[in-house]
This record gives C-alpha cells, sequence and structure tokens, in this order.
C-alpha cells in the first residue's frame, strides 16, 4: 500500500467534519493547490522559449517574455500562500496533524504572501519555504503510512510455534 496524493487531503478533511463548511474548505483547498502549482509551472515557459527559440538578448521580446515569466511567478505565489494557510489553520483545527506542521504551513503562507508583495525580488526565497514545508508533510506522512502498514502486518499473525506475535 503505497503513498497517494489523497492522504494529507484525507486526513485533514476526515476530522474537521462532513458538514457542508468542512467539504467548501477541502475544495478550497485542493483549488488553491492546483491553481498555483499550475500557475508556478507555467511560468516556466516563456524561460524555455528564451533559452530554446531565437530570440536576441536585451530585445524587446526578451524582456517582455522576461517579465512574463517574473509576473506568473509572483501571481503563483498568492494561491500557493492561501493553500498553506488554509491548510496551516485545518490542521490546527483538526489536530489531526503535529502542531508543527500546522504552524510550519503558516509560516509558509505568510512568507508566500509577504513576497509576493515585492515585485523586484529575483530568486523568490518563499518558494523554499513552501518547499521545505512540503518535504515534511512527505516525511511525516511517509513515516505515518509505514506504521500503519506496519501495525497492519502484525494485527493476526502467529508464530510457528501457534502463538500470537
Amino acid at each position: 500500500m503505497g503513498l497517494d496524493g489523497g492522504r494529507f487531503h484525507d486526513q485533514l478533511v476526515g476530522d474537521l467534519g462532513v458538514g457542508q463548511t468542512a467539504g467548501q474548505e477541502a475544495e478550497d483547498l485542493d483549488l488553491a493547490g492546483a491553481v498555483g502549482a499550475g500557475m508556478k509551472l507555467l511560468s516556466a515557459v516563456p524561460e524555455i522559449a528564451l533559452s530554446h527559440g531565437e530570440v536576441a538578448s536585451g530585445s524587446q521580446t526578451a524582456a517582455a517574455l522576461t517579465g512574463m515569466a517574473d509576473a506568473t511567478t509572483l501571481l503563483a505565489l498568492f494561491p500557493l500562500a492561501l493553500f498553506c494557510l488554509t491548510a496551516g489553520i485545518a490542521a490546527l483545527r483538526a489536530r489531526t496533524f503535529p502542531t508543527w506542521l500546522g504552524v510550519g504551513a503558516l509560516i509558509a503562507g505568510a512568507s508566500l504572501t509577504v513576497n509576493g508583495c515585492f515585485r523586484g525580488t529575483e530568486n523568490v526565497p518563499a518558494l523554499l519555504v513552501f518547499a521545505l514545508w512540503c518535504l515534511a508533510v512527505s516525511v511525516h506522512l511517509l513515516r505515518v503510512s509505514r506504521h500503519d502498514r506496519s501495525s497492519h502486518d502484525t494485527v493476526g499473525t502467529e508464530t510457528p510455534s501457534g502463538a500470537p506475535a
């Protein structure tokens, strides 16, 4: 049994309840994450066109493509921030995840919001905070799934002598 992409979503929403509000929060969480990730991926298209195309450096076309890539990256920060803030609040409210993961999501969301407000940022350091939080969530979910799998494997097994394991 592997780690599926819906585990984070299921654990967060599972303890929030099954009401209309929890369902709407889950949809907002999914939508914000998907929009932010999609926009960030699309921000690479102008840079690919610059590197593989026949665009002269210093031309208006090169400047326009660079401006499009920068603007798309900055615009992608806001849906990602919404995703992190929503996930952090839901994690802290539901207490499904450790507190440090919820606080980490809030820190990542705040840093993405602040970073998105500054147009002159060239390297977008908030994406590193976001990536670190994603790594922490992934490691946590991997450890939980391995623990669940190992506890499933040992339940009901017997040793060769007939005694339970």
